[in-house]
């Protein structure tokens, strides 16, 4: 089992779940959705979200994905991260976190 995560927003994360798939709100413009292994969460958290507050993680086992999941930088670097070409089905899922920023400004992560 291989795992992969997501960083979504909490609110549309939850709005979303009424269906049994998952699409970001930026799908319809990257027409795949983004993803990380565990050992780049630290530096998408950092390159990407300074100034969110809430995030929710998602843990994804990519085995149970039904559309193609591929490694790539879609930005020209030699980082190749997961993408998700199509919905992710809720079923793949396999734990949500919620994500808050410590006193120090750092997001607390699941051990």
């Amino acid at each position: 089992m291989e795992y992969i995560y997501h960083l979504a927003s909490p609110a549309w994360f939850q709005a979303q779940k009424i269906n049994s798939e998952y699409l970001p709100e930026q799908f319809s413009e990257d027409g795949f959705i983004h993803c990380c292994y565990p050992n780049q969460l630290l530096g998408v958290l950092s390159r990407y979200f300074q100034n969110t507050e809430h995030l929710m993680l998602l843990v994804i086992d990519r085995d149970k994905v039904s559309c193609d999941v591929v490694d790539e930088n879609t930005h020209g670097g030699t980082e190749l991260f997961p993408h998700i070409y199509g919905a992710l089905p809720l079923a793949a899922v396999l734990r949500t976190y919620p994500l808050t920023r410590n006193e120090k400004g750092i997001f607390d992560l699941p051990e």
